[in-house]
């Protein structure tokens, strides 16, 4: 996406299901260049509308303050209208929300290279960047404890949760898949739950970076985009994966 309205298109062509895609597309349009604000109102009039009549994933709100904190920071001219509509979004409670998405951090990471070749079963994938430390070629298992709010009671040994397959393709992209294959959770101390779904889920990575040595930033996304936005930012540190868990069909439900 180039251009808002292409954002505008891939939401509408159901290509973009979550506000958090949204987001990070938005950090791309601005770079290149800044919608006028014609575009941008009719752009917000659509989302909410895709909001009203679709599914989409909403934004976690402070996923929204790490995004506006580091822009803050930028020397980018157009961040101003950037943050505006950023803080339109977190404002709006039908694209972003405090309590409908349960964020999950990895639990660790285990390296199960080479690469085999076989494919598992999956109901998500992503293209994900951001961690260098992970060589070209190698497959890692992120392993996450998390038991879904709708399981109640659980008489499984080990703990509930799930493990995300990440293979690095390139320097700047990989494919992290949902294992749902039970061999990949012998002796790990997890165990999945069918109510675990791929499609609920947004995985991002943390960064933390010095604007100046005493002022750390810190920012989160799927892709780099803080080397666009922050350029004087050269001693990035890793922190974190994470995962937005979408639970709001499950707050209907209980209300």
């Amino acid at each position: 996406c180039n251009k808002i309205t292409d954002i505008t298109d891939a939401v509408l062509g159901n290509k973009v299901t979550s506000v958090f895609v949204v987001v990070e597309l938005l950090l791309r349009v601005y770079y290149i260049k800044t919608p006028s604000t014609e575009e941008t109102r009719v752009f917000m009039t659509t989302l909410q509308e895709c909001c009203k009549e679709k599914k989409l994933q909403k934004v976690l709100k402070t996923f929204l303050g790490i995004v506006i904190n580091a822009l803050n920071c930028s020397p980018k001219v157009q961040k101003v209208e950037l943050i505006a509509i950023l803080n339109e979004i977190t404002n709006n409670d039908n694209l972003s929300t405090h309590h409908e998405n349960i964020l999950i951090t990895c639990d660790k990471s285990i390296n199960v290279s080479p690469i085999s070749g076989q494919r598992l079963v999956s109901t998500v994938k992503h293209f994900m960047t951001g961690d260098k430390s992970i060589p070209v070629g190698t497959v890692y298992k992120y392993l996450y404890t998390f038991r879904h709010p709708s399981t109640v009671e659980c008489t499984e040994a080990g703990k509930c949760g799930f493990i995300l397959r990440c293979s690095r393709q390139d320097e700047d992209n990989g494919i992290e898949e949902l294992s749902t294959n039970s061999k990949d959770y012998e002796g790990t101390g997890l165990h999945l739950h069918d109510v675990v779904s791929g499609s609920d889920m947004y995985g991002y990575e943390i960064h933390s970076g010095n604007t100046a040595p005493d002022n750390i930033v810190q920012v989160a996304g799927r892709w780099t985009w803080w080397e666009w936005w922050l350029p004087d930012v050269t001693n990035w540190v890793f922190k974190q994966h994470c995962v937005e868990y979408d639970i709001s069909d499950y707050v209907v439900t209980k209300r």
